[in-house]
């Protein structure tokens, strides 16, 4: 039993009556528009028809009259829980009177005083309740009373339409990780149904929970709560206790996701999946999100807020295709990640570069056509307009302007061309580092070949120096004899010296007519090389010595092999351009 102090000369008195019990509700204030549905509700009878006599009168009435001013100063509102159970809210508003409610006891009669308010004891009641035939009467401010004209059956008899007990109705609710669940009212007006968008879950004891539809309604019928559902109507037993609870899936309660605006973007299609969860889906499963990064996923789901500390939000979340990664996502966009690839139509040719030079590739690209790039070994060359290409590493999609950038930051406009290069020296190294042939190791080789080739022609030199300065005859020199000397037989006439053929005998000096070679563009440098072995006898001293020389500064394993085939030739007749070679080179 609880007092309620209301304004100056204003005074509640709530009771819940029970003839050995009192306990507490959520019910504390006198509300009119309950009247008639789930309160019965009494008022000075002059305040629905404007008499002066002062009787207690049922509210509405039988003939639905309202209230003449809206209110009424005198007010018992009662609500039946069950049999000897009510809940009982009293007003008096004595603004009429000359006499402050502050020295004025209420008190609620029934031969004697049933319960009362008084001033210095506060809400009191006669226990065991009075059971006897008198008609109730409300006294206050001393004298005044006003009395029910019907008898105390009447009176204590609910007049509401729903009179089914509130009490058996709890509102717990347990953390969730599917559904958002919300206390409902219990001492509200059947029916009971929740807002939008929520249903109703209702769990009797020792029962499964049963989840009702949208929209579906817990009510009131002849004492019992009932409901319905899927066009079963289940009955509650009069004294069976229940939980209900109003529930919304998470997966439903996602805000509209903040659209990003790249390059050639569109808006992610609505879907709803199979358990009626909110879903977003691209096209072509390319997706851009918070930001600008790329990625492909089949679908946006919504669904719990993992981080949310107050565990009533939903968020946006994508499982990222060939990872594990699962990311919250706030702004996305469907986004076609070839956006740059197929504005950029760029030019793929090596017509302008020199192949004596430079050997030019096609370039590669990433499987998302979001990067371009070359193979090892190669530089990525871009030019545009004819002008000196420019080296990179990697072009890369700017998604928001739907241009490729190079490492640069350099914007490549529409029509660039784009190849793969690297320098012919690099192209050596690559093919003896493909062949397993070590560049350290061919140096030191070719060192050593060097070497020898030195040591033959100096000893071949001293020799022929050698022989050029020894005398032709022998004799002592200062030494005299008297004997006469016996005369030296001849030695043998010398055979004859062998006859040089023409080519050997030319003069080294003069030009050679260069025969007609078939050198083409598809042969193998070994191939080559055939060719210009052929061909090399037939050319003057200097333009062999050229030859050698420009062939053989650079040693690798192609080179390795001509020199071989080479240096034959030098040993059976072309020595002198050898020598000069050597002299030329280590002067």
């Amino acid at each position: 039993m609880s007092v309620v102090m209301l304004p100056s000369l204003t005074r509640t008195l709530l009771l819940l009556l029970n003839a050995l019990f009192v306990s507490w509700a959520a019910e504390d204030k006198i509300d009119l528009n309950k009247c008639g549905l789930t309160m019965t509700c009494f008022v000075r009878k002059s305040c629905i028809d404007g008499a002066t006599a002062d009787k207690l009168s049922l509210y509405p009435d039988e003939n639905k009259a309202p209230l003449t001013k809206g209110d009424c100063d005198v007010v018992i509102q009662m609500r039946y829980y069950m049999r000897n159970r009510y809940r009982v809210i009293m007003q008096v508003n004595a603004s009429d009177s000359t006499q402050t409610i502050a020295d004025s006891d209420i008190s609620l009669k029934q031969d004697a005083v049933q319960f009362a308010c008084t001033k210095q004891a506060g809400p009191t009641m006669i226990i065991p309740f009075l059971d006897n035939t008198a008609k109730p009467t409300l006294e206050f401010i001393g004298t005044q009373a006003i009395e029910y004209d019907k008898k105390k059956d009447h009176f204590w008899t609910s007049k509401a339409l729903y009179n089914c007990n509130p009490e058996l109705i709890t509102s717990s609710v347990n953390p969730d990780e599917v559904l958002l669940r919300d206390e409902i009212d219990q001492y509200s007006s059947p029916p009971i149904v929740c807002e939008k968008s929520k249903f109703l879950i209702i769990t009797r004891e020792n029962e499964p929970p049963s989840t009702l539809t949208l929209n579906a309604e817990l009510t009131c019928f002849d004492g019992e709560y009932q409901y319905k559902n899927a066009s079963v109507i289940t009955k509650i037993p009069e004294k069976v206790k229940f939980n209900v609870v109003c529930a919304e899936k998470f997966c439903s309660r996602c805000a509209p996701l903040e659209l990003i605006t790249p390059a050639e973007y569109s808006v992610p299609t609505n879907e709803t999946t199979n358990d009626e969860c909110l879903a977003l889906k691209c096209p072509k499963d390319q997706w851009m999100i918070d930001g600008d990064r790329v990625v492909m996923g089949k679908i946006i789901t919504c669904e719990k807020d993992k981080v949310d500390q107050t565990n009533r939000n939903s968020a946006w979340y994508m499982n990222i295709e060939d990872s594990n990664e699962r990311v919250k996502v706030t702004k996305a966009a469907c986004f076609d990640q070839s956006v740059c690839w197929t504005a950029a139509r760029l030019e793929e040719k090596c017509d302008e570069v020199d192949p004596t030079i430079m050997e030019c590739t096609s370039f590669n690209r990433t499987t998302d056509d979001t990067k371009i790039y070359c193979a090892d070994g190669f530089t990525l060359m871009h030019s545009f307009g004819g002008v000196i290409a420019t080296e990179t590493t990697q072009l890369t999609c700017n998604f928001q302007t739907g241009n490729f950038n190079d490492g640069n930051s350099t914007e490549i406009k529409r029509g660039t061309t784009v190849y793969c290069g690297r320098q012919k020296e690099r192209v050596v190294e690559q093919q003896a580092a493909e062949a397993g042939f070590d560049p350290m190791i061919g140096a030191v080789v070719g060192g050593l070949i060097l070497l020898i080739i030195i040591a033959v022609i100096v000893v071949v030199v001293i020799r022929r120096r050698k022989k050029g300065s020894e005398p032709k005859g022998a004799e002592k020199v200062g030494e005299t004899s008297a004997q006469p000397t016996q005369s030296t037989p001849e030695p043998p006439p010398a055979p004859p010296a062998k006859t040089r053929d023409p080519w050997l005998g030319r003069e080294r000096f003069l030009p050679v007519i260069k025969k007609n070679t078939r050198i083409t563009g598809r042969m193998t440098r070994l191939e080559k090389g055939e060719v210009y072995l052929k061909e090399f006898v037939h050319y003057d001293f200097l333009h062999r010595q050229e030859i050698f020389y420009s062939t053989f500064c650079s040693i690798d394993a192609v080179n390795l092999t001509l020199f071989w085939r080479f240096f034959k030739m030098f040993e059976q007749r072309n020595f002198d351009c050898m020598a000069m070679w050597g002299k030329e080179t280590f002067r």
